[in-house]
């Protein structure tokens, strides 16, 4: 018997021609697929992208994975005679994904919920969500970490301190997105519904016209007129071509327009 079967073994309630009902500590899942669909749509335009499509037709992807959750304490040191001197020392909380032996620090940082851990019961086959099976067990896991850390930090492996190591399986999201011809791979807790990228989303650069109408209305209030002037001569002296200068230069006339309009008495 593999080590991955006996880790499931122990932990079976029930079992049928069809199935294989398991419990586990883990998260429970709090977020339906289309809050998780609203919430890649807001967390997308809040970069300023209002377009984007899913790489894939079924657009989410639910995996229960199983994560290491553990507390390390790390250290340098030195021989001084007979005796060791610390010059160095931190310490933190990391995962290993389980399933994959590879330290996940995102997961470590929007986990948070160590207090939410329950018994939670999976079954093999669900429709909603795919288990990912622990390929290794706690002692292996820690030999893992102990040595990850060490080459991480250059110093030798006694000097890693490993902690509170449990296996907790936390349902996380999966999609892919397709953005300026660019593709991005995002994480979403499905326990709380944080959101994380592999990389960064860029910001998109507003459009001329779209510049146009937000200067449009914020020049209604004249105490607006002040700030535009100052930063507008400010840009202008460092502009020299392109939109940019374009924009300074329609700020300026629309200021001396609405001006002119003020002491005319229309507006």
């Amino acid at each position: 018997m593999d080590e991955t079967n006996s880790v499931l073994e122990s932990e079976e309630i029930n079992s049928t021609e069809n199935s294989v009902h398991l419990v586990k500590k883990g998260l429970k899942v709090n977020i339906s697929r289309q809050k998780v669909l609203d919430s890649v749509k807001e967390y997308v335009n809040s970069f300023g992208w209002s377009e984007f499509k899913y790489k894939k037709l079924d657009r989410l992807n639910l995996f229960m994975i199983p994560f290491y959750l553990f507390h390390f304490d790390i250290f340098k040191s030195v021989k001084e005679g007979d005796k060791e001197k610390i010059l160095d020392q931190t310490s933190g909380v990391l995962s290993l994904d389980a399933a994959r032996n590879k330290l996940d620090a995102q997961v470590a940082r929007f986990f948070g919920h160590h207090e939410a851990v329950e018994k939670i019961e999976l079954t093999d086959d669900s429709p909603e969500y795919k288990i990912l099976d622990s390929n290794i067990t706690f002692d292996k896991a820690e030999e893992i970490i102990k040595i990850k850390l060490a080459s991480q930090f250059n110093i030798p492996r006694d000097n890693v301190i490993i902690s509170g190591n449990e296996l907790l399986f936390i349902p996380i999201y999966f999609t892919e997105i397709e953005l300026n011809s660019e593709t991005f791979v995002l994480k979403i807790n499905g326990f709380d519904g944080k959101l994380f990228s592999d990389k960064l989303i860029p910001a998109r650069k507003k459009e001329l016209n779209q510049l146009f109408n937000e200067t449009i209305d914020d020049l209604q209030h004249p105490n607006k007129w002040v700030e535009y002037s100052a930063g507008s001569l400010s840009s202008a002296v460092h502009a020299n071509s392109g939109i940019l200068f374009q924009f300074v230069v329609l700020v300026l006339v629309l200021i001396i327009i609405a001006v002119l309009l003020i002491f005319a008495g229309i507006i």
